[in-house]
Formats: C-alpha cells, structure tokens, sequence
C-alpha cells in the first residue's frame, strides 16, 4: 500500500504536464494489478483502503490512471474482474468528467492561462498576472540574464502555451512573451477526449 501511495505522489509531483499524463498512464497497470491482487487475497480492508486514496477529491489529477483501470477491466478476460468492487472508481470518475465538462468552453477572446504555483518569488507574481489577464497576450519585459532565464524555465516546465524569446537589444535584453493559439486548441482537444471517455464509461460501465 505504502508503495502505491509513494508511487502516486511521485506522479502527481511532477510539473510537466506531459510527462505526468505518460506516468499517469503507465501507472493503471500497476494499480489494477494490486487491486487484483488484494481481491485475490480477500484482503478487504486494504482493498478498501486502495480505493479510497484513489478516488480521494484532492487526487483528481488520477483521473487518467483510473480510467486506464477501468479499462484494463473491461479487456480482461479473467474471472477476478467480476470480485472486484469498481463502482466507486467508475463513480468518481463520472464525476469528474461531468464537472470538466461542465465549465463552459473558452471564449475566443479569453487568452488567460492558470499560473503555475511552484514559485512565488517576484518576477513569478509578475509572470501570473500576465497570464491571468483575459485581455493580454504579449508582454515586453526588460529583464537580466539570470531573472530570463528563470522565467524561460517556469514557463517551459509547465509547458504553458506562452512564445518566450529575449530581443538582444539595448541593456537589460527584453523578454518577449506572448501566448499562443496552442491554449485554445489544447482546450479543445482536451473536451473532446472527456466527452468520448464519459461515452465509453457510460456505455461499458452501465
């Protein structure tokens, strides 16, 4: 259990958002196979106990490993399937879905972006009030070389869909940053997949 646990936490302190879709993913398996593997063993309390984390508010980030569960129950052919009790998973991650898709789409005019929160220094409080202002989306920003590149990397770390290139130019260089089309279309893609993956949860999980 302590190993799930560390494992989940691992992934879900990564700040690359890519990187933590390809983790998350990687981690259905092994997490099917402990709840396998727990049923097997009639090990209740600890299956119990599985659940909860998972489905727990905070974690909704495993919404990606737990549909990944769902999913390897679904293909498998195995009689322990039927024992193990995945309706709290299937619930959890209706719900989910349906509040992701409940927010209304972007409008065409809202170029705001969520801030990362891994830094509160004084340039990072700058860097989040640009990207929360709906009505911006390019920033000139005299700034030294070492301050550069610490928002060259907050940016690139979270992977925010923000252009970031320094005009060598006069002293201090200007950063230039400007947010891009990739906010929409990320945005979009990602509703798609919500809404084909509440499709498939309706239709095989009911």
């Amino acid at each position: 259990m302590e190993s799930l646990r560390h494992s989940i936490e691992e992934a879900l302190s990564l700040t690359r958002p890519s990187q933590q879709t390809q983790v998350l993913t990687r981690l259905a398996g092994p997490i099917y196979r402990f709840l396998e593997s727990a049923a097997l063993a009639n090990a209740r309390s600890v299956y119990r106990q599985a659940v909860t984390m998972l489905c727990a508010s905070e974690n909704e980030t495993l919404l990606t490993s737990l549909l990944g569960v769902l999913r390897d129950a679904s293909a498998s052919t195995a009689a322990v399937p039927v024992t193990l009790d995945l309706l709290p998973i299937v619930r959890r991650c209706e719900r989910v879905l349906q509040l992701r898709l409940s927010v209304a789409a972007r409008d065409a005019g809202d170029w705001s972006i969520a801030a990362p929160e891994s830094c509160a220094c004084n340039r990072c409080d700058k860097l989040a009030r640009f990207l929360g202002a709906a009505d911006r989306r390019q920033l000139e920003w005299p700034l030294a070389k070492d301050a550069r590149r610490h928002i060259h990397q907050m940016l690139d770390s979270h992977e925010l869909p923000v252009d970031h290139e320094a005009r060598r130019s006069g002293r201090p260089y200007t950063l230039v940053l400007t947010k891009t089309s990739a906010l929409f279309e990320r945005e979009a893609a990602d509703r798609r997949t919500w809404q084909a993956d509440l499709a498939w949860l309706r239709r095989v999980w009911r």
